[in-house]
């Protein structure tokens, strides 16, 4: 895992370049606040994780969610995904393949430590036609492509990975972890603002005006 230390803004955009013009794969993309935390599912941290809770876990989501959405879910790749929006642990991790909404994700929240944007060539996309249960496979990694069930995973250019074995982090070498220190936070969350990334964009309703217009002005 290749890192690599930023120092400006204005470098971001080198790397991005480099790193677009060295890899034969799409590129995806992963802002995190915290450099030190690992690329492991949510439901992957639980203490005394078994793929037994995981499913209760989404069973119990759908029983308790099913009232507040709008129509149901096709498949469970869709209840996944939701879930996951919604913050539920599951084997799935949020990516973006818009590096700058990874950049806005990695400087957003508040941490004394230095934060980082991961980018990772696309594993192959999964065909959940052919794969059509969530917890089929026992090892490795593929690429969600969510339908835009929402507003919100549009406007982020949102993608998951699914980890077939949520309980293990991400070791690859082709991985290149782009640190941002955490004295440039304040500039990054600046400079993505004059390019769209904020707040009011990535979470287009009234929660995210709202953060947005107090960012704004607490500046």
């Amino acid at each position: 895992m290749a890192r690599i230390t930023l120092n400006s803004f204005l470098e971001l955009h080198k790397e991005i370049e480099k790193l677009h013009n060295t890899k034969t794969s799409p590129l995806i993309y992963r802002g995190v606040k915290d450099q030190r935390y690992k690329l492991t599912p949510k439901v992957g941290r639980f203490n005394g994780y078994t793929l037994r809770l995981e499913k209760e876990i989404l069973h119990l989501f759908k029983i308790h969610g099913m009232p507040f959405l709008e129509r149901e879910p096709d498949d469970d790749w869709e209840w996944l995904a939701i879930a996951q929006h919604h913050g539920l642990p599951t084997r799935l991790l949020d990516w973006t393949s818009n590096p700058l909404v990874a950049a806005f994700f990695a400087v957003e929240g508040e941490t004394e430590a230095d934060s980082v944007i991961y980018a990772m060539p696309a594993p192959s996309i999964l065909d959940t036609k052919a794969t059509t249960n969530p917890f089929g496979k026992s090892s490795g990694m593929d690429v969600l492509q969510p339908f835009h069930i929402n507003k919100r995973i549009a406007a982020q250019s949102g993608m998951f990975t699914v980890h077939w074995k949520p309980a293990q982090h991400i070791m690859r070498n082709t991985i290149d972890k782009l640190v941002i220190p955490k004295y440039l936070r304040d500039e990054f969350k600046g400079r993505l603002s004059t390019y769209g990334i904020h707040q009011g964009t990535l979470f287009p309703d009234l929660d995210g005006q709202a953060r947005y217009i107090e960012w704004l002005k607490d500046r």
